[in-house]
């Protein structure tokens, strides 16, 4: 799916066509969770569920988060690499479960993606993530399909084609420790 109009005026034909193009793809494609779709907007990050009119007019007034790149959330990203690796249906089938059964809001792979982007936008070592884990698999009612450890998600991401690769940065956010200043300290 073509992304140049997310950085185009709001107020353009182009935006216009570029926010229904991505409506439609992302009820034909999502995970949809009781007709539901997660906003991308600034205001809501891709964390809130809302039905398809109010995503578009969140896209209109707030903007489309120019950083989210693999549409994860919304099927893209994860069908294609479904499909480039061949992996069978069973492990998306899986995948899209709800966390804990009459679970209305979030899949497994929805729960793991939002916990997961927390984790990495807040630097939590992995002990930290797993403690955090299993407080919350506590909480859920039982069962529950919200792993036990940081090592379990990795895992399940992977097998999803979906592999991250951490990047240090300096503490004023003015540089990326990564290609050639990758041996900078």
């Amino acid at each position: 799916m073509d992304r140049s109009w997310i950085k185009m005026n709001k107020r353009s034909f182009e935006y216009d066509n570029g926010v229904n193009s991505f409506i439609d793809f992302a009820l034909k494609n999502e995970f949809l969770i009781n007709g539901r779709i997660r906003c991308p907007c600034l205001r809501c990050g891709n964390m809130k569920l809302f039905e398809a009119n109010i995503v578009k007019d969140y896209l209109f007034f707030y903007g489309f988060d120019e950083t989210y790149k693999r549409w994860i959330l919304h099927g893209e990203s994860v069908r294609n690499e479904m499909n480039n690796i061949g992996r069978s249906e069973e492990l998306l089938q899986k995948a899209k479960s709800p966390l804990y059964p009459n679970c209305k809001s979030f899949t497994k792979l929805s729960t793991l993606m939002c916990l997961f982007n927390l984790n990495a936008a807040n630097g939590l070592s992995n002990k930290c993530f797993t403690e955090l884990l299993i407080l919350i698999k506590d909480m859920l009612p039982a069962p529950n399909q919200l792993p036990n450890s940081t090592y379990e998600v990795k895992k399940m991401l992977r097998k999803l084609g979906m592999h991250y690769k951490k990047i240090n940065v300096c503490p004023n956010n003015c540089i990326l420790y990564r290609n050639e200043y990758s041996g900078l300290k």
